[in-house]
């Protein structure tokens, strides 16, 4: 492992996606259907491929190469403190093997992992 991987996910209020998706005309049942829509993903993979060009000043090891995207964070599923803080212990023991796949995987940039959203 000789290079970030970061681990991606919404919000869980949701607030930011359901502004996003009502501002380019992307229709929902129920917000937590924003988790995973297609454009959504595209556009966050977007987002993702936009800040990892932008990291030439950082030093090599806090460069970010690869991403992996997946339901978001909450106190429900104990990947999130009660005040939305990530519990990142939790997080990278959860998605390890998700984290190791994507170290070996040369032609994976940017990963979904497609779980339960109201865990």
């Amino acid at each position: 492992m000789d290079f970030p991987v970061a681990v991606i996910s919404m919000a869980e209020d949701l607030d930011v996606p359901v502004r996003y998706a009502d501002s380019m005309g992307i229709s929902y049942a129920h917000p937590y259907d924003l988790v995973y829509n297609e454009q959504m993903l595209e556009a966050v993979e977007h987002e993702f491929f936009e800040v990892k060009s932008k990291q030439e000043d950082n030093h090599p090891l806090e460069r970010i190469h690869k991403a992996l995207y997946v339901r978001p964070f909450s106190p429900k599923n104990q990947e999130a403190t009660a005040n939305g803080q990530a519990r990142l212990k939790k997080i990278t023991n959860r998605y390890k093997d998700e984290i190791e796949k994507l170290y070996k995987n040369e032609d994976a940039d940017f990963v979904v992992l497609r779980i339960g959203t109201r865990e």
